[in-house]
């Protein structure tokens, strides 16, 4: 996955030799193509962790780097996201709950000298930004823990609105015309299902052409995966080519 100038290399393996190996010798290989390009791997900024299941435990928890080594966590930041060893997004939603909580108290202080729009703004800017980013990733974090940041929800549109206490959750939202934490989290993840099936985000071109190549060739095994997707963009050539001829045809 690149984003600018953040990498971040995923791998599986069979064994954990295979795997530790396979990550050594790409690191390895990056840093030579880096350091002929005039580039560096930031080590200080680099990390690894290493995906755990309850009651299994790896005897390695350290890649080489030649004279470096980027030992394990239990939790990396990833675009603003933390993800864990267990994948259980409990320490994300932890950090969530402890953005919103000094939010609240302020919109609570606040609802006595700012208007209803500007006490609403503070919320999108300060509270619901933090609700919805990657909601469809963290969002199936532990229930009880999902539950506690609906109700913080809640409790900031209450303030807001200067509803009562026992105010019902479906009258909070129709009021503040706010979508719900659960909604927003299944709205999110059935607009990437959407998006992903229908071609608009970039990971779809490669699963539209995996799949055609395995219809076309499901018995050619010798391919590698580099020749596999230079396969599929070839068969994407032939359409432009023709479109240029085309082109050109007119022009002369």
């Amino acid at each position: 996955m690149l984003f600018a100038d953040d990498i971040c290399i995923t791998y599986d393996g069979q064994s954990e030799e295979t795997l530790f190996n396979s990550m050594e010798h790409d690191l390895q290989q990056l840093t030579m193509w880096f350091e002929s390009n005039g580039l560096r791997i930031n080590l200080d900024k680099s990390e690894l962790l290493i995906k755990k299941k309850k009651n299994l435990s790896y005897t390695k928890n350290v890649i080489h780097l030649g004279n470096d080594c980027i030992y394990a966590k239990s939790t990396v930041k990833y675009l603003g996201l933390i993800i864990d060893e267990l994948l259980s997004w409990e320490p994300q939603a932890q950090t969530i709950k402890k953005k919103i909580f000094p939010a609240i108290g302020a919109l609570f202080r606040a609802k006595k000298i700012l208007s209803q729009s500007a006490l609403k703004q503070i919320y999108y800017d300060l509270i619901h930004s933090h609700l919805i980013y990657l909601i469809n990733t963290w969002g199936h974090c532990n229930h009880n823990l999902f539950s506690q940041l609906e109700i913080l929800q809640k409790r900031a549109l209450k303030i807001i609105f200067n509803l009562p206490e026992r105010t019902e959750s479906s009258e909070i939202f129709k009021i503040a015309n706010v979508i719900p934490l659960t909604l927003s989290r299944d709205l999110s993840c059935i607009t990437l299902a959407f998006r992903s099936l229908h071609s608009k985000i970039h990971t779809s071109r490669w699963l539209r052409a995996g799949v055609a190549l395995a219809k076309t060739c499901p018995r050619d095994q010798s391919l590698s995966n580099s020749a596999r997707r230079e396969q599929s963009l070839l068969r994407t050539r032939p359409r432009e080519e023709s479109l240029n001829s085309d082109s050109r045809r007119a022009l002369s």
